[in-house]
């Protein structure tokens, strides 16, 4: 029985303590799902951010010898090859517009820029392909063979070719305010200009105004900027490609200057035939006793050499198609190949001189010389060992603004 005065205590329901218990318990859970949904939400949305912005650009498109091409950098690349070929098609099309199709005094001109205009975008689209990746392989190429010559282009050196592409020349005469009348070719003095009336002289043409230094960095500042807008290229990748370009030319003439001045070569004849029927005929002749130079004369279709009796001259290995240089190598001086198909027809062939080391001719001297780099790159891009590829089509960057042009 309750005292007086004291409140009476409530009887606590036992099942209802363990009912509030559970709900208690099933809140927390509650929060802590909920809580460990919107982490998993949160970490998903997160791990795609990290993978669109940090990890996918960070992807090695290529290596070349363990060096990795970045995502990000042949995405840069293939904008700004967009962009410089978006600013050209666009002068080529305004310069289109000057022309009349219909006149025939500007139908080639028309034309020409025509055939331009639509190389250009046939060239546009092979930007989506694997050429642009092509392009930063062989830059790195020329990069390390450059650092294993020792080849450098210093920062001096990028500075001036970038002035002068842009027209500014620091270096640009200034004329003097006389002239110099140099000697005539005979010896003879140049006769003295006589006071009095002038004789009639025809007009100079104008002298082009050298860009000041102001203009120039004007014009760089404002291609810089258009260049990262619609490109997304820096100021420091644009140097470096001028810098790979600069040491492509050095790299090309140090191998250029490696090139052999000598080589095996072989004076052969050949005659020509459209058909295997004509060209079975043709060697039945030779082969029955006429003279070879006589045959090339009178059936041959090669109109370059059948007047000389078929004669091609001295040349070296690598001069002549595949199949032709395979043939004609294999054979010594005074005997005549089986029919050899080439895609310019039936081709019977005669050596007639055979050398082991002679002197190339100037012309094929200085070719060889000039294609020695573009050699060398294909060869170390073919060579797996050193160049691996990751490329797929998803590394290829959607297209900016297709109207921006270069300013």
């Amino acid at each position: 029985m309750a005292k007086k005065g004291t409140a009476p205590v409530p009887v606590v329901n036992r099942r209802a303590f363990s009912r509030r218990e559970r709900e208690q318990r099933f809140e927390r859970w509650l929060y802590i799902g909920g809580g460990s949904v919107l982490a998993l939400i949160l970490g998903i949305i997160g791990f795609g951010l990290i993978q669109y912005y940090v990890i996918a650009p960070g992807r090695p498109v290529a290596t070349v010898n363990g060096v990795a091409i970045r995502t990000d950098t042949y995405q840069r690349f293939v904008q700004y090859q967009r962009y410089q070929m978006r600013s050209y098609m666009n002068q080529l099309t305004a310069q289109l517009s000057q022309f009349d199709p219909s006149d025939e005094n500007q139908q080639f001109l028309y034309s020409y820029f025509r055939q331009q205009l639509t190389q250009l975008q046939s060239e546009y689209g092979n930007l989506s392909t694997t050429q642009p990746l092509e392009d930063l392989i062989s830059n790195e190429l020329i990069r390390q063979e450059a650092k294993r010559r020792g080849l450098t282009v210093s920062p001096e050196e990028v500075q001036k070719e970038i002035e002068q592409s842009f027209g500014y020349n620091l270096e640009t005469p200034t004329p003097g305010p006389t002239a110099t009348v140099a000697p005539t070719p005979t010896g003879e003095p140049s006769p003295t200009p006589t006071v009095g009336t002038p004789e009639p002289t025809s007009t100079p043409l104008p002298t082009p105004t050298p860009m000041t230094e102001e203009a120039f960095r004007k014009l760089y500042g404002d291609t810089m900027q258009s260049m990262q807008k619609n490109a997304g290229l820096s100021e420091t990748e644009f140097r470096d490609m001028v810098a790979v370009d600069m040491l492509r030319r050095k790299l090309q003439e140090a191998m250029g200057a490696e090139v052999p001045a000598t080589a095996e070569q072989i004076r052969a004849r050949h005659i020509l035939l459209d058909t295997e029927e004509a060209a079975k005929a043709a060697l039945e002749r030779i082969r029955n006793g006429e003279d070879f130079a006589t045959v090339a004369q009178q059936a041959s279709t090669d109109t370059a050499t059948k007047d000389e009796g078929g004669d091609l001259g001295w040349f070296p290995r690598g001069q002549m198609v595949a199949a032709f240089d395979d043939a004609v190598f294999a054979l010594q001086p005074g005997q005549v190949s089986e029919l050899v198909q080439t895609s310019y027809g039936y081709h019977i062939i005669k050596v007639e001189e055979r050398q082991a080391d002679r002197p190339l001719d100037e012309r094929v001297l200085t070719a060889k010389r000039a294609s020695a780099i573009d050699e060398w790159l294909q060869q170390q891009r073919s060579d797996v060992s050193i160049v691996k590829r990751f490329w797929s089509s998803d590394m290829v960057p959607r297209e900016r603004d297709a109207s921006a042009t270069a300013s």
